[in-house]
């Protein structure tokens, strides 16, 4: 698997791959806007010459926000969202930034496992969010030094 930035000619595989992740994907034009804004950062894994998952981030000062990470399902499992996590992390803190933020629909199981075993903690709530009237959970992973948000001690590993 090769990891590298998107580029435009991406935007019509990540919108196939965000109509198989989510019940409310986002369409091309949404993606090419996220793309265009400044302060994005953006991470593709390419396998075989195509596009498996991407992640988009935004951020703002010292605070970035993931506002995607989605995989194709056949490719799922092979530790590629993991990937695409870790790099992101790794990007935020050479950046400066104190924490990186998310929210997640409530039912994702999948994403909640990977994102709390990534040191994500729980840290709001958001009743009937989504289209459907699904919740999302409000997490953040805390990646300055001395922030701890689980009063456990933990870093965002």
């Amino acid at each position: 698997m090769k990891l590298r930035p998107l580029l435009g000619e991406d935007l019509p595989p990540m919108a196939e791959i965000e109509a198989h992740c989510s019940p409310s994907p986002w369409g091309k034009s949404m993606l090419e806007e996220a793309l265009g804004l400044g302060g994005t950062w953006s991470l593709g894994a390419e396998e075989g010459g195509l596009l498996a998952g991407f992640c988009l981030l935004y951020r703002v000062l010292d605070e970035w926000q993931l506002m995607t990470l989605c995989v194709l399902p056949e490719h799922r499992r092979q530790g590629i969202a993991r990937q695409l996590l870790e790099e992101a992390k790794q990007a935020a803190q050479k950046e400066g930034a104190q924490k990186l933020s998310l929210e997640v629909r409530k039912g994702n199981t999948a994403a909640l496992g990977l994102y709390i075993q990534a040191g994500f903690v729980q840290v709001g709530l958001r009743k009937a969010y989504y289209q459907d009237g699904e919740d999302a959970l409000l997490m953040d992973c805390p990646l300055g030094e001395g922030r701890d948000l689980t009063g456990e001690g933990k870093m965002c590993s």
